[in-house]
Formats: structure tokens, C-alpha cells, sequence
């Protein structure tokens, strides 16, 4: 990556440039400061880089990456931030930087809407050995490349004053997460289409996938609500997913979101499609009303997890079936949980009941 400095003496020419407005001069400057870098990576916005007879300045950080022929390279523009969390951010794209016929040009991310992308960040946290650090990105890649419909590119681990950091682009979902829909006012069947499209977009995104979640939560799925009678799904943040061959008994710390942790799990006896199906019943319990608890402890989440309960009534259901049968996924007994099909079944037949006759729309895959 190309050295920068923050402190220029008057005498430098600093030019600032907006990655995303570029003039005729600019671009062919840019393009040969690009270009020129022998360990592309970061280019970080509001920093002086020193190129040729002056500095430059970017007001937006850039990224490389390789484009999709594996030859040629890229650099997307990086837009504001819109997650952080304990293992990672996640940050828009605005667009991307490629040359073509050996000119730079600029292509925002609006000229092609359903390939948009985001950026996830994963710095690497002191405690983690470096080794097992990058086995856990790449983990996460393959297990992300494998459920396919991110259409995620492989990490780029780079160096940010001393600090090891990663990156990963994939395919933006669209719609807003499951926990911001459900602070909406929905009513019953708009409610019991999300369960539906919920559990499709489960079967074919994960267990089709051969995989096993592990982190199923309001904030890992994202739903498209275009047309609330046909609501589209899509499962996010592969980072603790797993072969369901792979055995991960005995494993801990135990990894997910505690709230939606199957007993099994806390109990030592690993994760499988059962214990995503627990998961799976208190997100539908939740969005038929269910209003979770808050705990500081590991303790009472298991405690939670062996009563098989709803944390409370499910105001926003009235159809007792299939209240019965999100309560089956709930059940401490792996081997006695409802059946996924049994409950898209079940669901399914309600909303025909109720006069719409739900026809799910397809997932893009």
C-alpha cells in the first residue's frame, strides 16, 4: 500500500478528489495513482498520499479488489457506515473504479441496483492469534460462497498502522433487517407471509445449502417488503455457519446470538439444523408478537431455552395451529421439534384461509 502522511509541509500541492466526481484531469491522475501501486488495498479518505510533484486527498476511501475475471482490478468507493458489531462493520458501496480501454471510469452503484454491494470490515481482535484469525475469514467466505446468493468475493487482509484488518464485498440484500421491519405496524397476514418467506428462504439458502446457520436473529435476515403479500427473504452473516457434517461438540466458547441459542448448544452437544430450527421459532414467535427478555448472563438464557415457552402471548396471532406448531420448534428435545415443511404447511394454509392464497416470491439466487 502506497505511505501517507497526515502532516504536508505548505509547499505540497494537495488536491482533493472525489472519487465519485471526477474531472478529465482528475480522472487521468487518479487512474495513474491507482494504476501505480504495486500492493493496492485501502486509500483512505481526508489522508495525504504523496504521488509525483504533489498529494493526494480522497473525501472517500477506496478498496480494491479483483473484478469478477480474476485478472483485471477494481476499486469500489466506499459510502457511509450502516452496521458495527462485535466481530465486524458493514459499510455501503457507492460504486466502483475500473479501467476501461486503459481510461479510469466511475460506476455508481444506482446504474445497476440489483447488484448492489456492501463492504464487512473484520479487524482482528488482540486476544485472536493472527493464524486463527485468518482461518476464521476465510471460514466465513467459504461458508458465505457456499450458500450462494451473496455472491461474496474473496477477503483482502491488509495492514492499518500495525493493526491487521480484513475485508469482504458481497451482494447487498435488499429490504431493511427483520429487526427493523418489525418495529413497523404490520398486520396478521403481512406478519404470517414474513413466517412463510422466513422458512422458504431458510430451506434454500441454508439447509439446501448444506449448511447450519448458528446466529439466526432479527439482524441477520433481511426482508424486501415491495409487496407486503409477497414478502422476499434472505439469510445474512454466515460468520459462525458450518458444514452440517462438521461436528462442533464440545466447542466453546459457544458462538450466536444467546436469545436464540438451542439447549443443545449450551449443554456442549453442538449445533445442527435442529437447534437452527429452535432459532428459527422464537423469530417467528417474535414476529407474531413474542417479546424477548433481556438477560446479563449465559445462565438464564439456557434456563429460557429448557422450558420450551414463549417469553410471552403472541398478540398479533390468532390462529391457534399455527401457534402450536411454532411452539413445537421451541421444544428442549431436538429429536420432538416441528418440521420446517410442517410449519410452512401449516402457515401456508392459514393465509388461504384468511383469502390470500400467498404465492412466495421468487429468491434471487
Amino acid at each position: 500500500m502506497t505511505n501517507f502522511s497526515e502532516n504536508n509541509s505548505e509547499n505540497e500541492n494537495v488536491l482533493a478528489i472525489n472519487p465519485t466526481k471526477l474531472s478529465e484531469s482528475e480522472r487521468e491522475l487518479l487512474g495513474d495513482f491507482l494504476d501505480g501501486d504495486d500492493d493496492p488495498e485501502v486509500f483512505f479518505k481526508d489522508k495525504n498520499y504523496p504521488f509525483d510533484e504533489s498529494v493526494i486527498k480522497l473525501s472517500k476511501e477506496i478498496s480494491w479488489r479483483l473484478s469478477k475475471d480474476k485478472e483485471s482490478q477494481c476499486f469500489e468507493v466506499i459510502g457511509k457506515r450502516v452496521g458495527n458489531g462485535n466481530y465486524g462493520f458493514i459499510d455501503k458501496v457507492k460504486g466502483k473504479l475500473f479501467f476501461k480501454d486503459a481510461e479510469l471510469v466511475y460506476m455508481p452503484v444506482h446504474q445497476k441496483p440489483n447488484k448492489a454491494r456492501i463492504r464487512k470490515e473484520i479487524p482482528r481482535k488482540k486476544h485472536v492469534s493472527e493464524n486463527q484469525w485468518r482461518r476464521d475469514v476465510n471460514k466465513e467466505y467459504r461458508r458465505t460462497k457456499q450458500a450462494g446468493h451473496l455472491f461474496i468475493r474473496k477477503p483482502v487482509f491488509f495492514q492499518d498502522d500495525g493493526n491487521l484488518r480484513a475485508y469482504l464485498f458481497m451482494r447487498k440484500m435488499p429490504g431493511q433487517t427483520l429487526e427493523q421491519v418489525l418495529k413497523g405496524d404490520l398486520d396478521e397476514k403481512t406478519r404470517l407471509a414474513i413466517c412463510l418467506s422466513i422458512l422458504q428462504a431458510y430451506t434454500q439458502q441454508v439447509k439446501a445449502r448444506n449448511l447450519v446457520h448458528n446466529d439466526i436473529s432479527p439482524r441477520n435476515i433481511m426482508v424486501d417488503l415491495s409487496d407486503p403479500h409477497n414478502p422476499r427473504c434472505f439469510f445474512i452473516d454466515f460468520a459462525f455457519a458450518k458444514k452440517q457434517t462438521t461436528n462442533d461438540a464440545m466447542k466453546f466458547p459457544i458462538k450466536g446470538t444467546a436469545l436464540y441459542i438451542a439447549p443443545e448448544r449450551f449443554e456442549g452437544k453442538g449445533s445442527s439444523t435442529k437447534s437452527d430450527v429452535f432459532s428459527l421459532g422464537h423469530i417467528l414467535a417474535q414476529v407474531m408478537g413474542e417479546k424477548p427478555p433481556s438477560f446479563n448472563t449465559a445462565e438464564p438464557f439456557y434456563q429460557r431455552a429448557m422450558k420450551g415457552e414463549f417469553d410471552s402471548e403472541l398478540i398479533h396471532l390468532n390462529n391457534q395451529q399455527v401457534k402450536k406448531q411454532i411452539q413445537a420448534m421451541l421444544n428442549p428435545n431436538p429429536g420432538e421439534r416441528a418440521l420446517i415443511n410442517e410449519v410452512s404447511a401449516t402457515i401456508s394454509t392459514a393465509l388461504k384461509e384468511d383469502g390470500l392464497d400467498l404465492q412466495v416470491a421468487a429468491l434471487t439466487k
